[in-house]
C-alpha cells in the first residue's frame, strides 16, 4: 500500500500518528505545501515554518526507512489542497492520511481536498 501524508500540523512525526498512518504501508510520500496565499507579509514566519517542516520530513523519512518503509518527501509551493491532490494522483497513492485537528484552517483544507479528489482517493483522518 502507498500512502501520502501531508504535513499540516507539524505533529505528523509523533509515534501514535505515524504508526497508524503507515500500518500495512510499503511506501509513504510526505508533502509540505508552502501556501503563499496565507503568508502575505510574513516571510520570516514562513521561512521558519519551511525549515521546521523540512527537518520534520527528514526525521519521519529516517524513522520510516528504519522500519523498511520506502519514503520520499516533497516541498511544493502553491495551494495546499491542490498540491496534495496533484501529488496523490501523480504518485497513485491508495490513501491520504491526515492528522486530526480542530481548527478552521484544517477543516477548510480538508473540505477543499475532498472536493478536489472527487472521492477518487480515500482520506483517512487519524
Amino acid at each position: 500500500m502507498k500512502v501520502l501524508i501531508p504535513i499540516l500540523s507539524m505533529k505528523e512525526g509523533e509515534f501514535p500518528f505515524l504508526e497508524k498512518a503507515t500500518q500495512g504501508c510499503k511506501e509513504a510520500i510526505l508533502v509540505f505545501a508552502v501556501d503563499k496565499g496565507g503568508m502575505a507579509g510574513k516571510f520570516g514566519f514562513a521561512s521558519a515554518d519551511i525549515s521546521r517542516a523540512n527537518k520534520l520530513m527528514e526525521s519521519i523519512a529516517k524513522t520510516l526507512k528504519d522500519r523498511k518503509i520506502v519514503c520520499d518527501y516533497v516541498m511544493e509551493w502553491g495551494d495546499t489542497a491542490q498540491k496534495i491532490d496533484h501529488l496523490a494522483k501523480l504518485k497513485k497513492v491508495d490513501k491520504i492520511v491526515v492528522q486530526q485537528q480542530f481548527n478552521e484552517y484544517w477543516k477548510q483544507k480538508i473540505a477543499e481536498l475532498e472536493k478536489a479528489l472527487e472521492g477518487k482517493i480515500r482520506i483517512e483522518i487519524v
